[in-house]
């Protein structure tokens, strides 16, 4: 293999399979060795390049497979139209272009087994109709779903006639080499000592950087490995369960996507199924039931757009393209923290088609405030700041805070 060879299935691994950008993975590359050009920096179309490349190898590869099937007698796969060897040719026995076709040559030694043979099947897949074929399709489905169940929408109920806080928290980095967690658990325990303060996490709870990430630094150098990074992480989920003070979990690239790309399962998602709890594999819009209020609130690891000048860009774009009737639009993944409350539905409040014409733009931190060597190349430090809102269960009406100890104050229960 070459080394554009092996630049091109990092590339694709980069993009496809650990889900980084084109610029990330661009800097990754470069700082790897893989860019040999005359330049002092690739421009976005060398990586382009790799990827188109490593898409006509794969293509090209299976279509010499393919060759080499019909070749050996072996049917197709439905869908598929191999092109015949060189040197044969493609005959269509009854003539029409459409039928199953065969290449002409001498036949094997031995009679070649067909696919169902060879996945240890018995019997003819002709033998169950379409109807049966379906049906044995939802079935399995509904059996992977109640093993892995996918969520997007849903209703938490608190029966309150007092305040209550919603925290949400993200990008934690539990067992990484730049995350603060003594003053992580500083925080949780004086989260605990507030009533009526709950916890609503956005995604990558821990550090998570799999074995083969291309960033051998990152994977080695993780002061905890994997399954203790997860064990720790069902530990401090155990200390918030018991307290009734948990309210759901949420899927990252750190804490669930690289494991279901390279693993196929999420260990970090089982965490939170076993302890009963909900858990979003990707955004997720919500009604929050506080008291005689419900309030919409839409959640992300991360939602599309970004803008370096507004840190509520993406939730911005949210409220207005996707979700027009939330009180909160939530994301974590950015490191920074922002709090925004937005007047922007007047007319429709006038109108009454909202019960308040505000909502609130919500941009998590994290407790990788580092600096770490990644973050420092071309970012802001991480910011360990974590946004507070409290739901009023009487008014539709909601107050938002970073800092602890007002928003204990607030939770009191002479009320807000």
């Amino acid at each position: 293999m070459t080394k554009r060879d092996d630049a091109k299935r990092t590339a694709w691994s980069l993009v496809e399979i650990d889900g980084l950008s084109h610029a990330q993975a661009t800097r990754v590359l470069w700082e790897s060795g893989f860019y040999e050009g005359a330049r002092d920096y690739p421009t976005p179309g060398w990586l382009k390049g790799l990827l188109r490349d490593y898409r006509k190898d794969k293509a090209r590869k299976t279509e010499r497979l393919l060759a080499d099937k019909v070749a050996r007698g072996l049917p197709p796969k439905e869908g598929s139209e191999p092109r015949a060897p060189k040197g044969h040719t493609v005959s269509h026995e009854s003539g029409d272009e459409s039928s199953e076709g065969r290449v002409e040559g001498p036949e094997p030694d031995n009679a070649a087994a067909t696919d169902w043979d060879l996945l240890g099947g018995e019997g003819d897949i002709d033998a169950y109709d379409l109807d049966e074929l379906l049906r044995i399709a939802d079935a399995f489905g509904a059996i992977m779903q109640a093993r892995d169940p996918v969520y997007t929408h849903g209703t938490l109920r608190i029966e309150t006639e007092t305040p209550v806080g919603v925290l949400f928290m993200s990008c934690a980095h539990l067992g990484g080499r730049y995350t603060q967690h003594g003053e992580f658990l500083a925080f949780m325990r004086r989260v605990l000592a507030i009533p009526s303060l709950y916890v609503a996490t956005l995604g990558d709870d821990i550090e998570g950087f799999l074995p083969g990430f291309p960033d051998v630094e990152a994977v080695t150098k993780q002061p905890l490995s994997i399954d203790i990074q997860i064990h720790v992480l069902r530990l401090v989920l155990r200390k918030l369960a018991a307290s009734n003070r948990l309210l759901f979990g949420m899927a990252g690239q750190h804490s669930g996507d690289w494991f279901v790309k390279r693993y196929g399962t999420n260990p970090v998602k089982d965490v939170y199924t076993a302890a009963g709890l909900p858990y979003f594999d990707g955004q997720a819009y919500l009604k929050l039931s506080i008291g005689a209020q419900c309030y919409n609130v839409a959640v992300s690891h991360k939602f599309k757009g970004y803008s370096m000048y507004n840190p509520v860009h993406a939730q911005g774009r949210a409220l207005r393209w996707e979700f027009p009737n939330a009180d909160v639009v939530a994301q974590g993944d950015k490191h920074t923290y922002a709090l925004a409350e937005n007047s922007a539905y007047w007319w429709e409040y006038r109108a009454g088609n909202r019960p308040s014409p505000y909502a609130w733009l919500v941009q998590t931190g994290t407790a990788k405030s580092g600096p770490d060597k990644y973050t420092i190349k071309g970012w802001s430090q991480g910011v360990f700041s974590w946004p507070v809102l409290i739901f009023d269960p009487a008014e539709h009406r909601i107050e938002g805070s970073r800092f602890l100890k007002t928003i204990g104050a607030w939770l009191e229960p002479v009320g807000v």
